[in-house]
């Protein structure tokens, strides 16, 4: 039979009609928290770490059953587990969200980049993406890009598009996502965010801490200042009065201080198993 899809004025799918009747989608914030059948009765509830479009998917409630949703880099579903933790459902995809095989028998349809809300319905090979509709078979979208001929790519770059208005995320599926139809993005929550920008930071203490600690160790100074108090009868402590700055620290010290900065990144801003994760990248 033909499907059906209704959208409400924020382009968001709110109704769809297929073989399995009609469902209404019910958003908690920009994702779908609930759906319900026409007489009403809740079919599903899913739960995700947040209400932004960015916040993954972490598991659905289905008429009892709790499954939780395991991803990829890319937020693809790879596989569904139980409240036991054992694997109920698994899914093989391509890079353009066309399913390869699967495992189990377990209504979701949340699978090819699912994290960040890519959907498709029981008769549908095509996933419902925010403004407008995939197909991974053709690895296009069906309908033209409605926005301005610039997409965003990462936090604050913008690249003119090279490619067609029908370009799903600038032929970069595996780095990419586009949740809202209207622009690719390396997809990640707030946390996500927060753990990616606190981690470089660490590593970027680490590189320049090193760097000095290097130039110190390459330049010889450790050497001559030993030499130079040894020559004028100087006891070797008043080494440690010349101000050398990141001379003393060795190299194991820095290690740990990098590995103890990673460590705080994890415990201030916890990032779920959800693609995400700095974010998609």
């Amino acid at each position: 039979m033909p499907n059906y899809f209704y959208y409400d004025g924020d382009q968001r799918r709110i109704i769809t009609e297929d073989s399995q009747g009609r469902t209404y989608l019910l958003y908690d914030g920009e994702k779908v928290g609930v759906e319900k059948n026409a007489s009403g009765t809740t079919q599903a509830a899913y739960v995700n770490q947040g209400p932004s479009i960015y916040s993954p998917l972490i598991c659905m409630d289905r008429a009892g059953t709790k499954s939780y949703h395991l991803f990829n880099h890319i937020g693809t579903t790879q596989a569904l587990a139980s409240s036991a933790e054992a694997l109920t459902d698994t899914y093989r995809w391509n890079a353009w969200g066309v399913q390869l095989a699967s495992t189990g028998s377990a209504t979701n349809p949340f699978g090819y980049v699912g994290a960040f809300g890519y959907r498709r319905g029981t008769d549908q090979t095509d996933c419902s993406i925010g403004a407008r509709v995939l197909s991974p078979a053709a690895a296009r979208w069906l309908t033209r890009d409605p926005v301005a001929a610039l997409v965003l790519v990462g936090p604050a770059q913008l690249i003119q598009r090279a490619h067609t208005t029908y370009a799903y995320v600038l032929n970069r599926p595996t780095v990419l996502a586009d949740p809202w139809g209207l622009r690719a993005c390396e997809c990640e929550d707030d946390n996500a965010k927060k753990n990616r920008e606190c981690k470089e930071e660490c590593e970027q203490v680490y590189r320049d801490k090193m760097t000095v600690t290097k130039v110190i160790a390459g330049g010889g100074l450790v050497g001559a200042a030993y030499t130079a108090c040894v020559s004028f009868g100087l006891s070797v402590p008043v080494i440690g009065l010349l101000d050398l700055g990141y001379y003393t620290y060795s190299v194991t010290k820095l290690k740990k201080q990098r590995a103890d900065c990673l460590k705080r990144c994890d415990e201030d801003y916890p990032v779920s198993g959800g693609g995400g994760g700095g974010g998609a990248r």
